[in-house]
């Protein structure tokens, strides 16, 4: 059984399912890369690496508590609150 990669969970995804749009959350990968990575437990345990992303995903979709979400306020430095849109966070980090 061949192992996909994110890239080719988040194609899949758009390919099989109907979604929101993803025209934002596309435009700002790079910035929402870093969001989902400091959402995680660490760095080296990316657990949210490969989380498809529309322009209507919030903080709140993530099982993640009010002291990670704090902490990943701090790392990224940008206020994030549980009810930010993804895009939202990801458009602060990119200004």
């Amino acid at each position: 059984m061949k192992e996909l990669t994110c890239k080719e969970v988040r194609e899949f995804m758009k390919e099989h399912f109907t979604t929101y749009p993803t025209i934002l959350a596309d435009s700002l990968k790079k910035e929402i890369d870093r969001i989902l990575a400091a959402f995680s437990a660490s760095h080296s345990d990316n657990r949210y690496e490969c989380s498809f992303i529309t322009d209507k995903a919030q903080v709140s979709d993530f099982p993640i508590s009010e002291e990670q979400i704090l902490k990943a306020s701090e790392i990224l430095g940008v206020e994030i609150n549980r009810d930010d849109l993804v895009t939202d966070v990801a458009e602060r980090l990119s200004q």
